[in-house]
């Protein structure tokens, strides 16, 4: 274990990330040893630290992330974690302008899906994860690699995931009979999916109508 050492507010700045793929939960998680993985974590000697989290609101995740937040800040007297869920008509715009303007109006932590963690960390506008807050070694222990390697450049680890979406797909039935197919079918594999995909697609005049 290493020995304590004072985290400030910059340092868990590292977990600004990513999410849906995101490193948001990061910092609300108590991180545990794994066999053979020593925490990075040392009982914190934080003094009043404050940490801002934000994601676009649904009803399950802030009950989930609320908990966590209790957790944590019983765990760790010193720390608070303001939660903002923020709905998602707002998010992207109070998100933006919230990073364009930094220092204390940008959120220490927030969610953004997988998708566009590469965007991010080219602009510069996410860090990488701290090894106060959880070392390389614990990431690489506890995540599936592929869950993982979009938010990594060289050494560094800028978002960790926090949670899975499944996938639901709608079929619009008029659009598949009169393309000449079957709505009711099931997919053979990828390779069906983005026949049928290619076979619904529409274009005229160089414009797509119908995706």
């Amino acid at each position: 274990m290493m020995q304590q050492q004072l985290l400030s507010r910059r340092h868990f700045l590292g977990l600004a990330g990513a999410g849906a793929a995101t490193a948001a939960l990061a910092a609300c998680l108590p991180i545990q040893p794994e066999d053979g993985i020593e925490s990075a974590v040392a009982e914190p000697a934080t003094e009043g630290l404050t940490l801002s989290h934000w994601q676009p609101y649904s009803a399950g995740s802030v009950a989930a992330v609320e908990s966590f937040k209790t957790q944590f800040e019983e765990r760790n007297s010193d720390v608070t974690i303001e939660f903002y869920p923020i709905y998602w008509s707002a998010y992207w715009n109070r998100l933006a302008s919230s990073i364009a303007a930094g220092g204390e109006a940008a959120p220490d932590i927030f969610h953004i899906p997988m998708g566009l963690v590469e965007e991010y960390i080219a602009r510069g506008q996410i860090i990488p994860t701290n090894e106060l807050a959880i070392s390389n070694a614990e990431i690489e222990h506890n995540y599936l690699p592929w869950t993982v390697q979009r938010g990594k450049r060289g050494d560094d680890y800028y978002g960790l995931p926090v949670d899975i979406q499944t996938l639901v797909m709608f079929r619009h039935n008029e659009l598949y009979e009169e393309a000449g197919l079957d709505p009711s079918a099931p997919y053979t594999d990828h390779a069906d999916l983005l026949e049928q995909a290619l076979t619904l697609t529409k274009k005229a005049s160089g414009k797509t109508e119908q995706i």
